[in-house]
């Protein structure tokens, strides 16, 4: 297949990979617009360099996808020495990039051709290269620096992400070239920077010193010349669970500075000040809570043992249940408000047996008084003469007794 017309997979949001032939030479306008993409699979990235992408949604990447070469994911991507141009929107949206190598025979790049390449923090422009497109490297928010020759004449607009305050441009040539190229403007730039060509054994690379800062690009030049980092101190940043950093100047005076993750450094919670939440029952512990001690704002909730109240009874009412010959009982609530009640015996409430005038039966519970008795109290002869006595006082005087055989007779 040679080429993939206008729209071909417009809409097709379940479609989530693609695979890119050698025999592809075009994409047509929107050919994966409102797509899934997240794979792309390519044979060969001096082919993928040639096709020609009328705009951003003709490219499968452009949605944050990840470009596959031969099956293997690409972070670190090595242009082809056989590429002169790098075709517009070549690799924009794509997620997987993290460093790039130009080679000395690219002599442009297209327009927005690394567009929201967020992945990507520095890259060397090759010597010899003089057009840079359209937003080539715009939405690359972690790009912070940039190697750029004194051999391009022609950058295109918004080339980099004027809302980064991160960039610094690293130019190979003098202060006043450097004013000739007006989207340089926004950015800091060290100019009068110079390649290098670093051997380390039977490794050769390119590199790049900075008279202003001593920053050279490179793994096996990145101490020649470069920055000397030795002297660390923590930032006091750490938190209960993330470790803290540290930083250190560059003793070299170019003003520069490292920062680093002091592993292991994160304090952990502590939990010390607990409040008692006053959630405690009677019968149930309540809670109390703690913030942590580092301001972290986490809180810690623990059982209050021992809290418990209790109950607590206190304001008895009477159950108007006395009898005659036996005591009542009493109820109270508790004071808690827990809606337990507790009954006791009303001690002393047994009301006695009440006698009207000369009736002789209880007018409560019509208890006969002369009822026999295990005494015979009231049957004859000095009993009865005593008998009559108290009798006769009660009556007087219109009180309840008991016999001394434990009859309420009068």
């Amino acid at each position: 297949m040679a080429s993939i017309g206008d729209s071909a997979f417009y809409g097709c949001s379940n479609l989530t990979s693609i695979t890119i032939g050698k025999g592809l030479t075009s994409i047509g306008e929107k050919a994966f617009y409102n797509t899934s993409i997240k794979n792309v699979y390519i044979p060969d990235i001096a082919h993928w360099c040639n096709i020609a992408f009328p705009g951003v949604a003709s490219n499968p990447l452009c949605y944050g996808a990840d470009l596959y070469l031969s099956g293997e994911l690409v972070t670190d991507l090595i242009i082809p020495d056989s590429v002169t141009t790098i075709a517009h929107w070549a690799f924009a949206g794509c997620r997987s990039l993290a460093s790039i190598i130009i080679p000395e025979s690219v002599a442009s790049i297209g327009d927005s051709v690394f567009f929201n390449c967020t992945g990507l923090s520095s890259i060397i422009i090759p010597e010899g290269l003089t057009t840079i497109g359209y937003k080539a490297f715009y939405g690359c928010e972690n790009l912070n620096k940039i190697v750029l020759p004194n051999s391009v004449t022609s950058l295109g607009l918004d080339v980099f992400d004027e809302t980064s305050n991160r960039l610094i441009i690293h130019y190979t040539g003098s202060r006043e070239d450097a004013d000739k190229l007006t989207e340089l403007r926004y950015y800091p730039i060290h100019t009068d920077c110079e390649y290098k060509e670093v051997t380390s054994g039977n490794l050769k690379e390119k590199a790049v010193a900075c008279p202003s800062c001593c920053w050279i690009t490179g793994e096996i030049s990145k101490n020649i010349n470069g920055h000397d980092y030795t002297e660390y101190q923590p930032n006091n940043d750490a938190s209960c669970t993330k470790d803290g950093t540290e930083t250190c100047y560059c003793k070299n005076g170019c003003g520069t500075e490292k920062t680093r993750t002091m592993y292991g450094s994160r304090t952990g919670h502590s939990f010390t000040n607990y409040v008692s939440n006053n959630n405690a029952t009677c019968t149930k512990n309540g809670t109390k809570t703690a913030r942590c001690d580092n301001n972290c704002g986490l809180t810690d909730t623990v059982t209050d043992y021992g809290s418990a109240k209790g109950h607590s009874f206190t304001s008895y009412v009477s159950n108007g249940d006395a009898t005659c010959y036996n005591d009542g009982t009493k109820t109270a609530w508790c004071d808690n408000g827990c809606g337990s009640s507790q009954t006791v015996k009303d001690e002393g409430s047994a009301i006695g047996h009440v006698f009207d005038s000369d009736d002789e039966n209880c007018q409560l519970c019509g208890f006969d008084r002369t009822a026999d008795c295990s005494c015979n109290c009231h049957k004859g002869g000095i009993q009865v003469f005593f008998f009559n006595i108290i009798l006769f006082f009660q009556k007087l005087f219109r009180m309840n007794g008991t016999c001394n055989c434990g009859v309420a007779h009068y």
